[in-house]
């Protein structure tokens, strides 16, 4: 519960241990409790208790607590402000959960989902190279090699020497075919 009159909070002892206190150190003023938030979260709690005073306070944030040992757990807030007869908030009544394993579930979730993005593209980037160096490569040096060998064609000296060619030419355009249909 904070009250924000006083910015004084009164947590559980479960709360506290949550914020690595001693389950004792359940009363405190916000400066004091936001000690125990992450600096770069530091904006986050003030815009939430701005919002309760403005009325608008969100239902739920999530934030990171910095415990005594350095390490870092994810809290998860949901609350909701009371107001007196007037219309004015007065206290926010809410409850914290330990959330760190889903938050690091989720972004190794998120850096997986990256990195396989990263990988698809890699793959999509060597597939367009392999396609450009057949197409560009190996297709326009067999079609150089039929247009030859239908000119050859066209002066062969003899009917079996215009038969091997002609089976030259199948076997091309057959390849030819095929190098299309792997670049599609």
């Amino acid at each position: 519960t904070l009250t924000l009159a006083s910015r004084i909070l009164v947590t559980s002892s479960l709360f506290a241990t949550l914020h690595g206190r001693p389950e004792t150190s359940t009363r405190l003023c916000i400066e004091e409790s936001l000690a125990e938030v992450h600096p770069d979260d530091h904006a986050l709690i003030f815009e939430a208790i701005h919002a309760a005073v403005a009325g608008q306070a969100p239902s739920r944030i999530t934030y990171r607590v910095v415990l005594p040992d350095d390490s870092i757990r994810w809290v998860e807030l949901m609350g909701r402000v009371f107001a007196d007869e007037d219309g004015r908030p007065t206290v926010v009544h809410g409850v914290g959960f330990d959330v760190t394993e889903q938050r690091e579930a989720y972004d190794e979730l998120a850096h997986r989902k990256a990195m396989l993005r990263r990988l698809i593209e890699v793959q999509e980037n060597e597939r367009q190279t392999l396609c450009h160096e057949l197409h560009d490569g190996m297709m326009q040096y067999a079609i150089g090699a039929k247009m030859l060998l239908e000119t050859a064609h066209e002066e062969a000296e003899s009917p079996a020497q215009a038969e091997r060619i002609e089976s030259a030419l199948d076997c091309l355009e057959r390849g030819i075919a095929e190098g299309r249909q792997v670049i599609r």
